[in-house]
């Protein structure tokens, strides 16, 4: 059971890893087309 909830907990983070990142992405492109 602690096995499976870590995998989860792994998943989860990396989700939510993957999520900031295209967020930080989305960011930057509208900084990026505001300033140019």
């Amino acid at each position: 059971m602690d096995r499976m909830s870590t995998a989860n907990g792994r998943r989860v983070l990396a989700g939510r890893r993957a999520k900031g990142e295209k967020n930080y992405l989305f960011l930057t492109n509208l900084v990026t087309r505001n300033n140019f």
